[in-house]
């Protein structure tokens, strides 16, 4: 052995070592022992400063002279260390290429291939359509094992949607009668015994669906691709029978793979998934693909209470198969498929009915009927559709540019540009097929959004996360400086007519305030003798104020004013109440309370339990609603003047039942009432 590997011998445990004490390590909370221990202070500064200079020590290069005196704390330091780590990790990935060229092994994923791989969308037989102009038409040509023909289907909605082309068929075929029953489970044929077979031909595929039709039951999964294409890809087909593997180029039989609804659709033949969500959604989307007679192991485990319902869980669980998830996010595309991705996605189908046997025997052995619940669950998985995103009840009301400014607080004056920017993305991705990810992310955006315009090509293209060039980046950049200026000077308007609302706008926001404290507000007005002074006075002094509003505020003690006639107008004329609220009582309305039994008994026939959770939870709120820990408060404070008493106070004035909905409320579990351990009755009752 030469002395280079042996210097790798070396250096590699010792890597795993740190990395390994580096993760115990955050594990606990170190600044609690260094307040406790004086040594452990000590040895964590020291260890700290030497940290710190190690990483001035590789920030400070030639070329940037003036690193190595930039603060540790500071935006550029850390700007330039990422930059730093960037080039680092890209030699690695140079590095390891030439190793991979040098040894000829083909074991690495596609992340760390040689060079881009082409993309396959080019040599498809159909045009990617990447529009919302129309909604989704299925690639249906012919429908086999149908109930209603699929002429009659091929029709739009009111909304111009296409229905679901095997929707009857799915919810009214009857599965097979032996699923009902009990098994021996049947052990897979031994992996080393006959390896998988790679399906790339029509000769092929014709004649692995051949066998497959005189099968009871087939395991199916798929290996998806979504960074270089905008809607996505399916690479990747595994079916596994009983005696057989395959491995599908769906990539290569794009247009062929329709053929496949003579197995999918045949309500004969059990489909074992786990987790089809969306996998369903790739095989109608990319090759007209329906599933009758599905069942799905995610559910399965789901209701028979397993601590963990992955498919590794139950891999390791039933199987005893180590399920390895280096592979998971490789690159599908690559052809020829290495070896060690070839095993992965093998490994995915091969013991899966194994698993089907034990799950179902399981399931039959529970009470209440739970394999026909599972059986009901996979069915409604089946009939998910794919549809554009304009189309999409699900997808076409979802904001990314909210959603973006929320992740990223982003500034409300930057708003229009963010928009701006995240529709350039989205057109600039459909046209050229891919993810808006990959065009730029969404850090990108916010930081060209926050960018100064003008703006030109070589600013641009410095960015490393930006992959537009030539054209797309000209566009780019005349984009910003066309739109930029215009956004700009709206959000200046628009800050200056907030800025002459805000007065305004905080003397409702206080009037909202003090309205949640409805029940106090009188008191304090009848202690007014018709100035505002007065009232200003009593309200300060009353405590009924939020605790996080600065009483010695100025702007506070000029806003007081301007609500003095509208509270002493609602402290003379309270909203009317129904004899139900001025007796405490909150209950429904009987029409609400028919309409929610009505939607309980819906709801409950897809999910046991939720509703259930939800109505008690709801009983419990209207009741902390007329609780009297509200109603006596006055009471308890003469009986208990005292500063534990004044904190239960504030306590109980913060407190709203109709708009507090916590962690547990959403969940449907009926919350604790407080209770108050006082010694006046008030709080205990």
């Amino acid at each position: 052995m030469t002395k280079k590997p042996m210097e790798f011998a070396s250096v590699i445990p010792a890597i795993i070592d740190s990395v390994r004490y580096a993760s115990a390590m955050a594990a606990h909370d170190i600044s609690f022992y260094r307040t406790m221990d004086k040594e452990i202070d000590t040895i964590a500064a020291e260890s700290s400063e030497m940290l710190l200079e190690m990483l001035r020590n590789l920030t400070t290069s030639k070329d940037l002279s003036d690193t190595s005196n930039l603060m540790i704390n500071s935006q550029a330091f850390w700007d330039n260390f990422e930059s730093k780590l960037d080039t680092i990790y890209e030699k690695v990935d140079v590095a390891m290429e030439k190793y991979d060229i040098t040894h000829k092994k083909n074991t690495k994923i596609a992340a760390i291939s040689m060079g881009p791989l082409e993309k396959p969308q080019v040599h498809f037989a159909e045009d990617i359509d990447n529009s919302d102009t129309k909604p989704f038409k299925p690639k249906l040509r012919s429908k086999p094992f149908c109930l209603r023909l699929l002429e009659d289907l091929l029709v739009t909605d009111t909304e111009g949607r296409y229905e679901h082309p095997y929707q009857h068929e799915i919810m009214t075929q009857p599965y097979p009668d032996w699923i009902l029953d009990k098994c021996l489970p049947e052990e897979p044929q031994d992996w080393d015994s006959q390896p998988a077979t790679f399906v790339s031909t029509v000769t092929q595929l014709n004649d692995m669906v051949k066998k497959l039709k005189s099968s009871k039951s087939i395991a199916v999964d798929l290996e998806h691709h979504d960074l270089r294409t905008y809607y996505g890809l399916t690479c990747l087909m595994q079916i596994s029978d009983r005696d057989q593997d395959w491995l599908i180029d769906v990539l290569a039989l794009r247009s062929d793979m329709v053929i496949l609804n003579e197995i999918f659709a045949n309500p004969n033949i059990v489909k074992v998934f786990h987790g089809a969500f969306m996998d369903i959604i790739w095989l109608q989307r990319d090759l007209g693909l329906y599933v009758v007679s599905l069942f799905d192991t995610y559910h399965a485990a789901k209701l028979l209470g397993y601590p963990k319902r992955s498919l590794a869980y139950l891999l390791e669980k039933f199987a005893g198969f180590k399920a390895s998830k280096k592979y998971q996010l490789a690159d599908w595309r690559l052809r020829p498929l290495p070896d060690a991705m070839s095993h992965y996605a093998r490994a995915d189908t091969h013991f899966l009915l194994n698993i089907f046997d034990h799950l179902r025997n399981s399931l039959v052995d529970e009470k209440e009927e739970k394999l026909q619940q599972v059986l009901f669950a996979s069915r409604k998985v089946a009939l998910r559709k794919f549809e554009f995103i304009k189309f999409s009840e699900e997808l076409g009301k979802v904001d990314e540019s909210s959603t973006i400014m929320t992740n990223y607080n982003v500034p409300i004056h930057l708003e229009n540009r963010l928009r701006l920017l995240v529709g350039w993305r989205d057109k600039t991705a459909r046209s050229m097929d891919e993810s808006t990810r990959y065009i730029m992310p969404n850090s990108t955006l916010v930081q060209l959004a926050a960018s100064d315009v003008p703006t030109d090509n070589s600013s641009i293209a410095a960015i490393r996360s930006v992959n537009v060039t030539g054209f797309q980046l000209e566009s780019l950049v005349n984009f910003m400086n066309e739109n930029f200026e215009n956004s700009s000077t709206e959000s200046t308007n628009n800050n200056f007519k907030i800025s002459q609302q805000t007065e305004d706008t905080s003397a409702d926001s206080l009037h909202i305030v003090l309205q949640n404290q409805r029940q106090l507000l009188p008191q304090v007005a009848s202690g007014v003798c018709g100035t505002s002074s007065l009232f200003t006075e009593s309200l300060l002094g009353s405590e009924i104020l939020h605790p996080r509003l600065n009483k010695k505020d100025t702007k506070l003690l000029q806003l007081l004013p301007l609500l003095w006639s509208s509270f002493t107008s609602a402290a003379n004329n309270p909203p009317a109440m129904s004899d139900r609220e001025q007796q405490g009582d909150r209950e429904l309305s009987p029409e609400r309370e028919a309409l929610q039994s009505e939607e309980t008994v819906l709801d409950a026939q897809n999910i046991r339990g939720f509703k259930v959770g939800k109505q008690e939870y709801s009983t419990t709120k209207r009741e902390g609603a007329s609780s009297t820990n509200i109603v006596n408060y006055e009471e308890a404070l003469q009986a208990q003047n005292t500063e534990e008493t004044k904190k239960r106070k504030r306590s109980v004035q913060q407190f709203d039942p109709h708009s507090h909905n916590g962690k547990k409320a959403q969940y449907g579990a009926p919350r604790k009432r407080r209770q108050f351990q006082g010694k006046s009755a008030a709080f205990t009752k």
